[in-house]
């Protein structure tokens, strides 16, 4: 993209800082001379490889590519990710998805991560969020065997002579504070804790046991509910929290691989909402 003047000013330039002619000029021809045609074949392919990469950096290599980087729990995973996998894989054959199940609540910026999907109340300030669901409301399941055995709680305060499920964070090792509100009133509950996991799927097999009682979000055992392996208790206290979202920090030159992923899943959203 250069003219011949500004070329010829560039490669003297080049000379005087090598100190070293590179060309031999005569009226009728311009050659290399030895110490050009070294330089020439040293940087040529080094030049070539700058070409390629800025090409494949601006998403001009004919398709996108590059690695789009996930951190999501396991039942987003399993909820969502997963179709999407697919269909990214479909669309985007060049791309790549790498995706870390984790339930930890990562710093996604310090993991060097593009993507993350948690619960609308654990987003970092300044994040880029897209919901996925609309509120989520929790339930303090119990089997119908263990409320047999140990009646039903009628308000939060009698979970202090109950058995109950704990789920322990991955991120720093601490238990799950239970709250529960009504009325506008937020109420925490000191538990005794029977079992203390750090799996959503285990805790809800553990009630299921009759090992005690557990909390969380209430889509998550709608169909352990409805086959009469769980029962819920203190309904009326039970809390409502923003859903899950899809979040991301705002990025001025975010890669050809993840503005296609974010363009595909707020299209799939779309679709679902429009869906009867």
């Amino acid at each position: 993209g250069l003219s011949a003047p500004a070329l010829s000013q560039s490669v003297r330039a080049l000379e005087e800082r090598l100190g070293v002619q590179l060309f031999r000029r005569t009226t009728r021809s311009v050659t290399p001379t030895d110490a050009g045609l070294r330089l020439a074949e040293r940087v040529g392919p080094l030049l070539a490889e700058v070409v390629a990469a800025e090409k494949e950096a601006a998403g001009e290599a004919g398709s996108v590519r590059g690695v789009v980087r996930l951190n999501v729990p396991r039942v987003a995973a399993m909820r969502w990710l997963a179709p999407w996998i697919g269909r990214f894989a479909r669309e985007y054959p060049d791309a790549a998805l790498d995706v870390t199940v984790d339930d930890a609540l990562r710093d996604i910026v310090a993991g060097r991560f593009d993507v993350g999907i948690r619960l609308g109340e654990h987003l970092a300030p300044g994040m880029v969020a897209i919901p996925l669901q609309g509120k989520l409301t929790l339930a303090a399941v119990g089997s119908p065997a263990y409320f047999a055995a140990h009646g039903e709680p009628q308000v939060p305060a009698d979970l202090a002579r109950h058995r109950c499920i704990g789920f322990r964070l991955p991120t720093h090792g601490n238990l799950v504070r239970w709250q529960f509100e009504r009325r506008g009133r937020l109420v925490d509950v000191a538990t005794t804790s029977a079992v203390v996991v750090d799996d959503t799927e285990l805790a809800i097999r553990a009630a299921a046991a009759g090992a005690g009682i557990a909390y969380m979000p209430r889509d998550e055992v709608t169909a352990d509910l409805e086959a009469g392996r769980l029962r819920s208790v203190l309904e009326p206290w039970c809390r409502t929290l923003p859903g899950m979202h899809l979040y991301y920090a705002r990025h001025r030159h975010a890669s050809p691989a993840l503005r296609a992923f974010l363009a595909m899943v707020r299209a799939d959203l779309k679709g679902r909402r429009r869906a009867p």
